[in-house]
């Protein structure tokens, strides 16, 4: 009301805010929280684990091929010792020919020999590779952990200047869980507003969660 007693008009913006349905202001806020968001997933990160994986990935198939070979090659050799316990029947037979299989097996144990320290080699790569792929799926999610906790403190920005009855709305339609923490970092009078506007049941559940402790990510923000 201005000085001479006249109502002032409602702005067309505020028209428009109290005629928006709960999931078009819903919309609209989570891409502000887009736009506002800044926090970035390392890119490199997450291309280094993804290489990490197919790389081990590669190796798991190729140890498998050499397991593949190895066995083929004991078949062999036992197709070999076969052959040879054949030759027993022939004296002279077995004179002549036993020099060339000699060093056949000989060749052969070799080769095992050789797949058997590639497996070796290949299963401390595939340890070590263990250990990277978990190390830099810990810092993807360290990062997903802080673009959560950044976007629930923006969503309770906006909401801590909403009306009560639509953020209440909106948190009906959460998961519980995050309701509660975005209730949590709210102003404790807007949170109460908020819980007031809500189902009974529904706010009893949050309020339920919302005595637990923040997330440690959330928390030391």
């Amino acid at each position: 009301m201005d000085k001479e007693g006249n109502m002032l008009k409602t702005s067309k913006s505020d028209e428009e805010t109290l005629q928006e349905e709960p999931t078009d202001l819903l919309q609209d806020m989570e891409n502000e929280i887009r736009t506002v968001s800044t926090v970035n997933v390392t890119l490199d990160k997450i291309e280094r684990y993804e290489y990490e994986l197919q790389y081990k990935n590669k190796l798991v198939s190729e140890k498998d091929s050499l397991v593949n070979i190895s066995q083929s090659l004991m078949d062999s050799i036992s197709t070999i010792f076969s052959e040879t316990s054949l030759l027993l029947d022939s004296v002279n037979k077995m004179q002549k020919n036993y020099g060339k299989y000699e060093k056949r097996v000989k060749k052969l144990k070799d080769s095992i020999n050789t797949i058997n320290t590639a497996l070796k080699t290949k299963d401390a790569k595939i340890k070590e590779l263990d250990k990277e792929v978990d190390f830099q799926k810990s810092l993807v999610q360290n990062e997903m952990d802080t673009i959560d906790a950044v976007h629930y403190r923006e969503l309770a920005k906006i909401y801590n200047n909403s009306k009560p009855a639509e953020v209440a709305l909106i948190l009906e339609q959460l998961n519980e869980k995050k309701a509660a923490i975005i209730l949590r970092l709210m102003r404790k009078k807007n949170a109460g507003q908020v819980i007031d506007a809500m189902n009974p049941e529904v706010a009893a559940a949050i309020q339920i969660l919302g005595a637990t402790p923040l997330p440690m990510e959330i928390e030391n923000e």
